[in-house]
């Protein structure tokens, strides 16, 4: 079976004063990078259209989340 490999890069980004996200990364299955999604609110999706629990959806763990959701 050839699937794509998702994994996140779970870095903390600040495009500004009020926007910060953190990517999303698909590598296909020979490990070649395919492409990346910014992600700006972890509760939802990729295409942002679903809520999703980020600790489940995204593997972010508490302390990440506790960082992404301070002010600076």
């Amino acid at each position: 079976m050839n699937k794509e490999k998702i994994t996140w890069e779970t870095m903390i980004f600040h495009l500004d004063k009020d926007t910060k996200g953190f990517y999303h990364n698909y590598f296909k299955s020979n490990g070649e990078h395919s492409h990346n999604v910014f992600i700006t609110d972890p509760y939802h999706n990729e295409t942002n259209s679903l809520k999703v629990d980020p600790k489940e959806y995204y593997g972010l763990t508490d302390n990440f989340l506790k960082r992404f959701n301070k002010d600076n």
